[in-house]
């Protein structure tokens, strides 16, 4: 971490990829913190989201393909404002989408000026229904929600809990976009 501070890094972060096991990440959290280095990280549980490919509920039951629940996005964020805090990391939650990820973002930054999270432009301006029958260009990571969550994340944006709008732009080409 010292090496990429010294070549100008600012920030660490596994990009897409969500660091599971919590060992090796209250390590990380540990070695930025002696760099002063933010921890970028995307939440997500691996065995929760699967292969799951939207949002899980009543649309994605009625559409036949298989969900990615909320927890698989609450439990490693908890898990990892815990860490932050024990270790006293600065620490951004990359992408949130769900109301109960904000109310963790909400309590963690009542308790730390060290914590803040950001949010793609996808999951304030979009919900589960614009999947509509099968649109794979909606399949998303994290994945769309429902707009009861939509509106929280724009309630998050209002008040501050929310600190940064991201495009979470990802080029594929047209025949991966299409797959199911």
């Amino acid at each position: 971490f010292g090496l990429l501070k010294e070549a100008g890094a600012k920030a660490l972060t596994d990009g897409r990829n969500s660091i599971q096991n919590p060992a090796l990440l209250k390590t990380a959290f540990t070695y930025a913190l002696n760099f002063d280095m933010p921890v970028i990280h995307h939440v997500s549980d691996a065995s929760l989201t699967g292969s799951g490919v939207m949002n899980a509920g009543l649309l994605a039951t009625g559409l036949g393909l298989k969900g990615i629940p909320h927890i698989a996005e609450t439990i490693p964020l908890d898990r990892d404002v815990q860490l932050a805090e024990a270790t006293g990391v600065r620490y951004h939650a990359a992408q949130i989408s769900c109301g109960k990820s904000a109310e963790i973002i909400a309590r963690a930054k009542a308790n730390s000026d060290r914590i803040s999270a950001g949010i793609s432009i996808n999951n304030l301006c979009l919900n589960e229904n614009d999947i509509g029958s099968y649109r794979t260009f909606f399949k998303l990571s994290p994945p769309l929600r429902h707009e009861d969550d939509r509106r929280a994340m724009v309630e998050a944006l209002k008040d501050g809990t929310i600190d940064v709008i991201v495009s979470s732009h990802d080029p594929q080409d047209v025949d991966t976009k299409r797959l199911p």
